[in-house]
């Protein structure tokens, strides 16, 4: 049976259920022998977690929490006023980088970029770029990401079987907040 943490965890999705918590996203079948093996993966994590964050392993704590969770976990990361902000620039960055779906929380990460839009790491993002050039977006104005590449922003929108406007538009470096090159998606943060 599982652990009442992890049963107040369960969620239907459709015809499906899944533990959602920020130690395990997982399809959850309900057999004893996965309880038993998602109890004791929920009571190591939990306590791995527990001693990077009382350890100072801030970047570490993120990234074993759940993908969905992580930006919550930063904000954790935030409230415990121990980070200076280039590195929280960094795990801003990271954060947002390995974020598959951003948009369910944009004003937040607005605020987030906006705070730190003059640090350091942003402004070293960024320094490769023109002095002008031309950002597409596959979808609404009030992303924040935008790309250098055309066909990466029609790709975003067609992704998913959407049929989303193109958009593009000159800006300068100035105006970018950060350029992120990882994830090959040439993108570029940009808050109004």
């Amino acid at each position: 049976m599982l652990i009442s943490e992890l049963q107040s965890c369960v969620q239907q999705r459709g015809s499906f259920n899944y533990i959602h918590c920020p130690e395990i996203v997982e399809l959850y079948c309900g057999t004893e022998m996965e309880d038993n093996l998602l109890n004791q993966q929920y009571e190591i994590i939990r306590t791995e977690r527990q001693k990077m964050m009382s350890g100072g392993d801030f970047e570490r704590y993120i990234f074993r929490t759940a993908r969905p969770y992580r930006l919550e976990a930063l904000g954790e990361v935030i409230m415990q006023d121990k980070l200076d902000a280039e590195r929280l620039a960094k795990l801003i960055m990271e954060v947002w980088t390995d974020s598959e779906n951003p948009s369910e929380a944009l004003e937040l990460w607005r605020g987030l970029f906006g705070a730190f839009r003059n640090c350091k790491t942003f402004t070293t993002s960024k320094a490769a770029l023109p002095d002008k050039f031309v950002v597409w977006r596959g979808g609404t104005a009030d992303g924040l990401s935008w790309t250098l590449d055309e066909k990466i922003a029609r790709w975003f929108a067609k992704r998913f079987g959407k049929n989303e406007q193109i958009l593009h538009r000159e800006i300068t470096r100035t105006e970018a907040v950060c350029y992120l090159p990882d994830r090959g998606e040439k993108e570029v943060i940009l808050i109004k």
